[in-house]
């Protein structure tokens, strides 16, 4: 069976807050937060390491 469209928007959207969620908590975690407030570019860096931290999990490669 096809999936709807809006199905899969609401998929990615879930995922996209799901890394948002992550990449967020790496930055308290890190502290880090007050540089993304200072630099944003600073998240959108974490936001990467997360995505590829997430693809190597599901690939089961390791750094």
């Amino acid at each position: 069976m096809k999936r709807k469209p809006l199905e899969k928007d609401l998929q990615a959207l879930a995922r996209l807050r799901h890394i948002n969620a992550v990449v967020q908590g790496v930055l308290v975690q890190e502290g880090r937060y007050e540089e993304l407030v200072a630099r944003p570019v600073a998240y959108h860096e974490a936001w990467r390491d997360v995505v590829a931290r997430e693809q190597l999990d599901q690939t089961g490669l390791e750094l």
